[in-house]
C-alpha cells in the first residue's frame, strides 16, 4: 500500500493580500515546513499540493526545506484533478490534510494504523483555537464531534469525489457527505494515548487552527507547552523553565541549528573549566548555571523545529566530560590553599556520578523504562537527585558563604548518597519485573531467602 498526502491551500483562505494560512511562522517554522517534516517523518514520499494562490512562495518554501517527502506536486486546481487520477493507483491511499492547523504527528499515525480503507479523524472537544477552514460536524449513532483536521481515503473514494475534493470552497461539504457512508469509519482522537515515554508524561494532542499572523504567539506558546520535557530536576522545573521559554521564543525564529548552539555552550563550558582554575569562582559559578540553561534552550528549540539530534551520545559525553572538567578545576584551585582534600571530593563526586549514569542507563536498557518514571517515589527524589543542575544550585549558598571547599565536599556526599538509594531503587524495580517476567526467577529467589521461617 502506497500512502499520498494531499493538501489543498491558499485558496480564498489568505489571512492578508500577501500571506496564505499555511504560510504563517510558528515556533520558527511556516506550517508548511512543519508538514513536510510531518510528512517525511512518517515515510510519505508523495505530497500533492493545491492552490491557485502564492505559488511562488509555496515553491520557495519546499525548495528550502531540507526535509520533506521525495516527491512534492503544485497543481493548480484546474489540473489537479487529473493530476491526482494519474498519481492514484488501486492500493493508494491518500491522507488528506487540513490546511493552516498545527496537528499531532500521533494522530495521522492512528489514522494510518487504522484497518479501513476512508478514515476521518474526529474530536468530541472543539479545536483549541477557532477558525478551522473545515468546520465539518461528525454525527453518529453513539457520539458526534467536529473533524480534526485530517482523513484517510482509498484511491477509488478520491476517484469518486475528485473534482471537489481539490476545491476548498466544496471540500467541506465533500468530507461531510464522506462522513456520512456507511462504509466511513472514524478516529476518535480522545481514545489516543497521551504518554510518550520520550518526554516522561502525558502530553496533550495538538490540535490548532491558525487563522492570521497574531495567531502565532499563541500557536507558539501551545508548541512550548507541547515540547516540554517531563521528568525533569526542580530547577529546570521551577527556575529554567519559564526562562527557556522566553528565549526559545525569539532564538527559534532565527536561522539556528543545534549544532550551533552545541559549539556555543562548549564553548562557554570550556571557559567556565578556565575560571573556576583562574580562581574567579563567581562568575564561573554564573557560567556554570548559564550552561544548563543553554541545553534546555537548545533541546528546545530542536524539538520546535523539529530538528534531529545528529549526535546524541556524542554531546552528552562533551557536556559530561565539561562538567567533570570544572569540579576538578575548582578542586584544584581549592587544593593550592586547603590542601588535597577537595581534590579527593572532586573525584568522588566524579566517580559516583558516573556510576549512577550507568546504573541507570542500565535500567532503562533492560526494562525499557526509565528510574525516574517508575513509580511516585523515583518521580519524585528525581526532582531533588544529585545532577548537574542540582549539583550547581546546590553550591550557591556555599559560595555566598565563601565556604567553597564546603561545598565540593558537600556535592560529592550528595553524589553519593544519590547513587546508593537509586541502586536501592534498581535493586527493587528489577526484582519485580524479573518476579513478572519469570516463575524460575521467584522459585530461586524464595529459595535463597536470607531470613526464612522456622518450620
Amino acid at each position: 500500500m502506497t500512502v499520498k498526502a494531499l493538501i489543498i491551500t491558499g485558496q480564498e483562505s489568505e489571512t492578508t493580500s500577501t500571506l496564505a494560512r499555511n504560510l504563517i511562522q510558528v515556533g520558527g517554522l511556516s506550517l508548511l515546513e512543519r508538514q513536510l517534516k510531518l510528512l517525511s517523518e512518517l515515510g510519505i514520499e508523495h505530497l500533492h499540493l493545491v492552490t491557485d494562490w502564492f505559488v511562488g512562495e509555496f515553491e520557495k518554501t519546499i525548495l528550502d526545506s531540507a526535509v520533506k517527502p521525495e516527491h512534492v506536486h503544485i497543481h493548480r486546481s484546474t489540473e489537479a484533478a487529473a493530476k491526482i487520477s494519474e498519481a492514484s493507483e488501486q492500493d493508494t491511499q491518500w491522507l488528506i490534510l487540513e490546511e493552516g492547523v498545527l496537528l499531532d504527528k500521533r494522530i495521522i499515525q492512528q489514522l494510518l494504523k487504522n484497518d479501513h480503507s476512508d478514515c476521518l479523524a474526529f474530536s468530541a472537544e472543539d479545536a483549541k483555537n477557532s477558525g478551522l477552514a473545515l468546520p465539518v460536524t461528525i454525527a453518529q449513532t453513539e457520539q458526534s464531534g467536529h473533524f480534526a483536521s485530517v482523513a484517510k481515503l482509498s484511491a477509488q473514494t478520491v476517484a469518486q469525489y475528485g473534482e471537489d475534493l481539490i476545491q476548498l470552497d466544496k471540500l467541506k461539504d465533500t468530507l461531510q457527505n464522506i462522513a456520512n457512508l456507511d462504509t466511513t469509519a472514524f478516529l476518535n482522537i480522545q481514545d489516543i494515548p497521551l504518554y510518550k515515554p520520550t518526554y516522561q508524561r502525558d502530553v496533550p494532542l495538538l490540535w490548532y487552527p491558525i487563522c492570521r499572523q497574531a495567531d502565532e504567539h499563541s500557536a507558539t506558546t501551545v508548541l512550548l507547552d507541547h515540547v516540554q520535557i517531563g521528568g525533569l530536576d526542580w530547577p529546570a522545573t521551577l527556575i529554567h523553565r519559564p526562562v527557556e521559554n522566553l528565549i526559545s521564543r525569539y532564538v527559534c525564529r532565527l536561522p539556528v541549528e543545534r549544532i550551533m548552539i552545541s559549539a556555543l555552550n562548549v564553548l562557554l563550558g570550556l571557559g567556565v573549566i578556565y575560571l573556576f582554575a583562574a580562581g574567579q569562582m563567581i562568575v564561573a559559578l554564573i557560567g556554570a548555571l548559564c550552561f544548563g540553561l543553554i541545553v534546555g534552550i537548545k533541546d528546545k528549540i530542536t524539538r520546535l523545529k523539529r530538528q534531529k539530534n545528529k549526535i546524541p551520545e556524542l554531546e552528552h559525553i562533551c557536556d559530561s566530560v565539561i562538567e567533570y572538567g570544572w569540579y576538578l578545576a575548582l578542586a584544584i584551585h581549592l587544593s593550592v590553599i586547603g590542601g588535597p582534600i577537595s581534590i579527593v571530593f572532586a573525584i568522588l563526586l566524579i566517580l559516583f556520578q558516573l556510576a549512577d549514569t550507568s546504573q541507570n542507563e542500565f535500567f532503562r536498557r533492560m526494562s525499557g523504562q526509565r528510574l525516574s518514571a517508575m513509580a511516585s517515589f523515583d518521580q519524585k527524589f528525581h526532582l531533588i537527585a544529585a545532577r548537574r543542575n542540582t549539583l550547581i544550585w546546590a553550591l550557591i549558598p556555599f559560595a555566598i558563604l565563601s565556604a567553597w571547599t564546603n561545598g565540593l565536599m558537600f556535592l560529592g556526599i550528595y553524589a553519593v548518597i544519590t547513587f546508593f538509594i537509586r541502586q536501592a531503587r534498581i535493586m527493587y524495580h528489577m526484582k519485580n519485573l524479573m518476579e513478572a517476567a519469570s516463575d524460575e526467577f521467584v522459585k530461586n529467589f524464595r529459595k535463597t531467602k536470607i531470613f526464612k521461617k522456622a518450620e
